[in-house]
């Protein structure tokens, strides 16, 4: 799935593919990222090395999504069906009594585990949103804001429709959408970018694509 990123107030655009985040496979964690910066033309590094434009990543037609990029600590939950409880990682690492992410372990001992437990092949992928670099309102901080799911038996990414009704159903926060519909131009998406819902400040915008299988696995159980 590619995600285009584009930051507020770094003049930075990054085109991710994939996240930044740990989770678990077997009883390893897994680091998943790419992050590339946004070219509208070829980029010679070096004579041996030339960066390829890569604003082909959504074409026009393509349904996204455009929400609020939060700066917040990467975070990730997943049910472990042997152990029946939730873990917890941050960036890095398993979250544990030495390593909390400052409130992170003790929000998701607090977590209702039921939700989890119908999707165990799932890893649940947010953003801890506590205080860091952009200012936000005082009553945004200390929530969970869960924004992406991956299924690790099929090895991939849930679409957006699921991630926004499981959030729904289940009271999580899900970040501010500013858009969703079909990827008209680069400027369309940048008209998005300063429009801050959580306080005075913006970090920047998340925009994905809806991959076509994801009319299929919008449940909720």
């Amino acid at each position: 799935m590619f995600t285009l990123t584009i930051t507020i107030g770094y003049d930075i655009i990054l085109l991710t593919n994939g996240y930044a985040y740990g989770w678990i496979e077997g009883n390893k964690i897994k680091h998943y990222i790419e992050i590339q910066r946004l070219r509208t033309q070829d980029v010679v590094v070096d004579d041996t090395l030339t960066l390829e434009k890569n604003t082909d990543a959504f074409i026009q037609g393509d349904i996204i999504s455009i929400t609020e990029k939060i700066d917040g600590a990467n975070s990730s939950i997943y049910y472990d069906k042997k152990l029946d409880r939730l873990r917890c990682f941050s960036s890095k690492n398993e979250l544990d009594f030495s390593n909390q992410l400052r409130g992170f372990l003790t929000y998701v001992e607090s977590l209702d585990k039921e939700p989890f437990i119908k999707y165990p092949n799932y890893i649940f992928f947010g953003e801890w949103l506590v205080s860091h670099t952009v200012i936000y309102d005082d009553s945004n901080y200390n929530k969970w804001y869960l924004f992406s799911v991956y299924d690790t038996v099929l090895g991939r990414w849930l679409s957006q429709d699921f991630v926004k009704k499981f959030a729904e159903k289940y009271d999580f926060c899900y970040p501010h959408e500013l858009y969703y519909g079909p990827f008209i131009s680069w400027n369309h998406c940048l008209s998005f970018a300063n429009a801050p819902a959580y306080g005075t400040q913006q970090e920047g915008i998340v925009i994905k694509i809806r991959l076509h299988w994801s009319r299929r696995e919008v449940r909720i159980y």
